[in-house]
């Protein structure tokens, strides 16, 4: 196992599995908009990255209760 990496005897860690893994590519201004976002409000950027997931689903009328 490399360090860091999470995985072991390769699989995933718990809380990832059932999940997809999705890149978005973002300019470092915008990156670090959302970083410090997620520091104001003593968050993780992965709970202001799903956050926004949902606002987009919900903006579209898109089922998301059992999401």
């Amino acid at each position: 196992m490399s360090i860091g990496s999470g995985i072991q005897d390769g699989k995933r860690p718990p809380s990832r599995a059932g999940k997809k893994g999705v890149t978005v590519y973002l300019t470092p201004e915008v990156a670090k908009l959302l970083r410090s976002i997620a520091l104001d409000e003593d968050k993780t950027l992965h709970a202001i990255m799903l956050e926004a997931v949902e606002d987009v689903l919900r903006k579209r009328n898109l089922d998301i209760s059992k999401i």
